[in-house]
């Protein structure tokens, strides 16, 4: 089992860009 910061920071910004498209087509 590995942890790794790149995986976490990578799940954040695909986060961050499905919340950007969300709030656009607002």
């Amino acid at each position: 089992m590995h942890n790794q910061p790149y995986h976490k920071m990578y799940w954040i910004t695909q986060m961050f860009k499905l919340q950007m498209q969300f709030s656009l087509h607002l």
